[in-house]
């Protein structure tokens, strides 16, 4: 339960204690959710310093000191008990250690990657995409005729508008068919209001009931999650500066939300932002890291033997779409075939896979990694080699029934919107990151935890 109803129902002079107090989502708990502590012999506080704390808007300092030296005189840490520290921070000053979770599995790696400049590169990215027709994990547009109204809570009416449009695109493709959405604005109060006003008008009631839409600033976001999220960056110049950890923490925030794609939407320049802009770093992140695909020679010369090269042309004379040593955290798979909506992976057991050493090494990685959620499908060279065509022609039906189709019969299967109907926006698409939700692997009886750290 939350923490209010936590209070309003159990009194630890009164109740008896729990053996263990657990508390998620620590890092928004403020001062007065201290009590809880004393409702177990244990507790475990879940929680992340990188997310956004609560604020001391509005909050008159002077008084919280006064209320210290009255009431915590002899209390030698009073100083850290102020209404804008988080219970995680508490938490991690007074408790003797840290268990970092590094697995992560809300985000696709092109987007967590650049959260991960957060937490010193230690995040393993697990989640892999699966719904290659919505195209790349990340979009950066910029709206050249956007700017600012109001005087205190500034408005982004073209942005706004642009992000809207983009909703609606997405909305009517049927690539996103069944994906939820949603929409992070970085500066002041208003712009949300305007967007989610804008879409209601747009979408209709079903439609936004149907993507779990939600519209707000970061902290609205914390712990939530969307298929695909949307953000609106507000400002059309450099008036101020998001450098402070607070900036740290929301655009952390803002740009992990999503898990399967990121559209983030500018008006202002990355370079009039302060060199340590934390907005200026999502931006160049995003201009910069888009890399150049792959081309056919550079996949051939990615295959570790005769037999993968053989396997990944027939698979390409076909029209599959393959990935070559794609990497899943420490392991590597020889081969991924990626469909519309789906993937198999295929392992190549040739003479480099010699001995029943080698052979138990490679299942127990492909069972690893099935618990991920891979499907698996292996070949043997000898089988291969004497039987090519028949070989070759089960795959094709094992690709088949796993509904992985070539690439041309992509846009057999589906309906998409034409390309008239998409609004001709200044499209940058890249390869990037963002979020911070990690979680742990649950292991059978006589797993050794040590063989599934990546």
């Amino acid at each position: 339960m939350p923490v209010h109803r936590v209070i309003e129902n159990f009194d630890p002079l009164v109740t008896e204690p729990f053996d263990v107090v657990i508390v998620d989502e620590s890092s928004q708990c403020d001062l007065l959710s201290v009590g809880v502590l004393a409702l177990g012999a244990k507790a475990v506080v879940v929680g992340d310093d990188q997310q956004t704390s609560p604020a001391a808007v509005g909050v008159n300092i002077e008084r919280i000191i006064q209320l210290q030296n009255s009431h915590l005189s002899g209390v030698e840490a009073k100083s850290l008990l102020t209404v804008d520290q988080s219970l995680y921070a508490l938490a991690e000053l007074i408790f003797p250690s840290t268990i970092l979770l590094r697995e992560h599995f809300r985000c696709v790696p092109e987007i967590i990657e650049f959260s991960n400049r957060y937490y010193d590169g230690d995040i393993l990215p697990l989640r892999e995409p699966v719904v290659a027709g919505i195209g790349a994990p990340l979009r950066l547009i910029r709206v050249e005729d956007g700017a600012t109204s109001g005087t205190t809570d500034k408005v982004n009416r073209a942005e706004a508008q642009a992000l809207v449009e983009q909703v609606l695109a997405c909305h009517r493709d049927r690539a996103y068919a069944g994906m939820t959405f949603g929409v992070v604005t970085l500066q002041g109060s208003a712009q949300g209001p305007l967007i989610e006003n804008l879409l209601r008008e747009r979408l209709g009631p079903e439609a936004f009931a149907e993507r779990r839409l939600r519209v707000g600033n970061p902290p609205a976001f914390q712990g939530d999650e969307r298929n695909v999220v949307f953000v609106s960056v507000v400002a059309a110049d450099a008036t101020w500066a998001a450098t402070k950890n607070a900036d740290k923490q929301r655009i952390n925030v803002a740009a992990s939300r999503a898990q399967d794609q990121l559209w983030v939407f500018h008006t202002v320049e990355p370079g009039r932002l302060h060199k340590d802009d934390q907005r200026r770093a999502l931006l160049e992140y995003l201009r910069d890291a888009a890399l150049k695909p792959p081309t056919s020679e550079d996949q051939e010369e990615r295959c570790e033997s005769e037999f993968e090269l053989a396997l990944l042309r027939e698979l390409r004379r076909a029209g599959y779409e393959v990935q070559v040593q794609h990497q899943v955290g420490r392991y590597r798979i020889d081969l991924v075939v990626v469909g519309q909506s789906a993937r198999l992976a295929i392992e190549c057991d040739g003479d480099r896979y010699s001995g029943a050493e080698h052979w138990e090494d490679g299942i127990r990685r492909q069972r690893q990694l099935e618990r991920l959620g891979w499907t698996f499908w292996r070949i043997r060279a000898s089988e291969f080699y004497r039987e090519r065509a028949e070989t070759v022609g089960t795959l094709f039906e094992r690709l088949e029934k796993h509904g992985v189709l070539p690439k041309p019969m992509w846009d057999v299967v589906r309906t998409a919107v034409p390309a008239a109907a998409v609004t001709p926006l200044v499209e940058e698409s890249l390869v990037a990151e963002v979020s911070l939700e990690e979680s742990v692997v649950e292991l059978p009886e006589d797993e050794d935890p040590a063989d599934v750290l990546f």
